[in-house]
């Protein structure tokens, strides 16, 4: 733990450990401020890198949105191609062509096939920018460290 204390006009900082003495000296507020902002810039992020992260993330998110959509129109040609399945499994199984076990097996099976490809297409658009913007707030918090250390 660290405390404060206010001495000939200036704040000095010391260790205030209960259970085991202390072998740091007092410090200087102008001195922790200096080795903070040190340390800061350190981790800091450059603004000229910050630019090329942010484009380099707002690329990729096109790309993924362009990929999501790929995926999404594919799986809805799908579902489609099942819902005329089932609609012509329905029209045999009432003209009585197809018996009732294998028209419930055939239903259920494109049922099921069907629920899959909702679920993906959920997961997927759900999932595609679930990266992007923590991404952006940790270049951002990046970038103001550099502003931090300076003031």
């Amino acid at each position: 733990m660290i405390t404060a204390e206010k001495q000939k006009g200036h704040i000095y900082y010391r260790c205030t450990k209960k259970k085991v003495k202390c072998a740091q000296p007092y410090v200087r507020e102008e001195e922790l401020d200096r080795q903070l902002s040190s340390l800061i810039q350190k981790v800091s992020l450059r603004a000229d890198w910050a630019e090329k992260l942010l484009a380099m993330a707002e690329r990729d998110n096109v790309v993924s949105a362009q990929s999501v959509s790929a995926f999404v129109q594919e799986s809805q040609i799908k579902i489609r191609a099942i819902n005329t399945k089932l609609q012509r499994l329905l029209d045999g199984y009432l003209e009585q062509d197809i018996e009732r076990e294998i028209y419930r097996e055939q239903k259920t099976k494109l049922l099921l096939e069907k629920k899959s490809l909702d679920e993906k297409m959920a997961r997927v658009e759900q999932k595609q920018n679930d990266w992007l913007e923590p991404l952006q707030n940790w270049i951002k918090v990046a970038l103001t460290l550099v502003k931090i250390a300076r003031d």
